[in-house]
């Protein structure tokens, strides 16, 4: 990859700010063209420097051939889902649950704390069938939110056993048990819904599952989310019908209070990463869009992002500005608009350090910062300024360094040597030998 730097795709630039595609001043359009990466700059990604997270996976998804639907069109700015799987309530009250299933609950989740995972799971599997044989009135309320809640602790230990399959499985049975009663499903036990195709995804990324496998659950999860959201959300007054059904900007929603923002998002931001995975950009751009208005509300909203939210959504920037350049042939004008999106995202970071961020967010946006300097680098390095990116890539060596992100502080290092030897040889002029 000769004298290119490179924006890369990532985890680093996660989440949003709420720059509509029709309102914001760095509109996105539809990349068709494939972009050969031999001959341009690679930008960094937060994925590089954070690791991903690793998740279960399905059998057989929801529905056969289940494609992007005129409603997830329609809808997908509405969109809510939650990644909360609840996996902590059976922990809680054991008097929540009725006696017969108590004694194997206990020794669940002594064996877990043991680490002995194979008894741990045998019996939350004999919970979980009792459960299923009792009527649901002995459950209390929201009967489908406990027997999903024993049916993925028994995944989350099937899964520190290393048998994934059977995890898949168990996560499976509960999501059908929950399709199949979806009429009685309250708000919460419907998010239930949402978070376990969620996680089904998430697995069939981690197990190597064929992409339409992938792409079903998380399809599913944020159809279903929207659908939620529609429900059990009011419209802003100023929303109007219109033949597409109205559509509203996430960042708006009057969210109920069980549907906390930190959940909503992450459904809607893995199935934009799973389309900038698999190359269709038309798809992945909207989702992020709205995965960022969500992290960081307009300037007009008067909901407030906290510094993580605002480092979340910086990152997400700065993997739009990484979508901008992958595909399609390289112009000034598509490096100046990922340029755009990598500045935003340099001005939200500069916001949550106003907000004195510490622990694991201060890392968060370490990583957001580095990722954004390196692309910044990278773009300038493209637009043919050398100097402004060796500016860039210095700060983010010095950044990287700092908070001990030694990925971060190797690729910006790479980047300056690769700069240098290009000046060198830029500036070495032909000898010509003595007569």
């Amino acid at each position: 990859m000769a004298s290119s730097v490179g924006l890369r795709s990532g985890n680093i630039l996660m989440h949003r700010q709420s720059l509509q595609a029709s309102r914001t001043a760095y509109t996105i359009r539809t990349y068709n063209a494939r972009w050969n990466h031999a001959h341009r700059p690679l930008l960094f990604s937060s994925r590089r420097l954070m690791s991903t997270e690793s998740e279960p996976r399905p059998t057989a998804p929801p529905s056969a051939g289940i494609r992007l639907s005129t409603l997830f069109y329609s809808l997908i700015a509405l969109g809510v889902v939650s990644t909360a799987y609840g996996l902590y309530e059976i922990y809680k009250m054991f008097t929540a649950w009725p006696p017969p299933l108590r004694p194997d609950l206990r020794a669940a989740i002594d064996a877990k704390h043991k680490g002995n995972y194979p008894l741990s799971a045998k019996h939350f599997q004999r919970a979980y069938d009792m459960a299923l044989e009792l009527p649901v009135t002995e459950l209390g309320d929201q009967p489908y939110l406990k027997i999903s809640g024993v049916a993925i602790a028994l995944g989350e230990v099937l899964e520190l056993a290393n048998q994934p399959e059977g995890a898949l499985e168990s996560y499976s049975e509960a999501l059908d048990l929950m399709r199949k009663h979806k009429e009685e499903l309250t708000g919460p036990e419907r998010l239930r819904t949402v978070a376990l195709a969620h996680k089904l995804g998430a697995l069939a990324q981690a197990l190597g599952r064929p992409n339409a496998e992938e792409e079903q659950w998380r399809v599913f999860a944020v159809e279903e989310a929207l659908r939620l959201a529609k429900d059990t959300t009011a419209r802003p007054s100023h929303a109007t019908e219109s033949s597409e059904a109205a559509l509203v900007v996430l960042a708006e929603l009057d969210l109920p209070r069980w549907l906390h923002n930190d959940d909503v998002g992450a459904p809607i931001e893995a199935l934009g990463e799973f389309y900038g995975r698999t190359g269709r950009l038309d798809y992945a751009l909207p989702l992020y869009l709205q995965a960022i208005s969500m992290l960081v509300p307009p300037p007009n909203s008067p909901k407030k992002a906290s510094p993580e939210e605002l480092c979340r959504g910086a990152q997400l920037m700065s993997n739009m500005a990484e979508l901008i350049v992958r595909d399609g042939p390289l112009t000034h004008a598509k490096i100046h608009q990922a340029e755009a999106w990598a500045k935003k995202a340099q001005e939200i970071l500069a916001k949550a350090s106003a907000g004195r961020p510490s622990g694991d967010v201060q890392g968060v946006c370490d990583q957001a910062y580095v990722v954004t300097l390196f692309n910044l680098a990278s773009l300038r390095e493209m637009d043919g300024d050398p100097k402004s990116a060796k500016e860039y890539f210095q700060r983010a060596h010095e950044t990287a360094t700092r908070a001990g992100l030694r990925e971060g502080t190797g690729e910006a290092r790479l980047a300056l040597m690769r700069l240098a030897r290009t000046e060198n040889s830029s500036t070495q002029k032909p000898t010509t030998p003595e007569p």
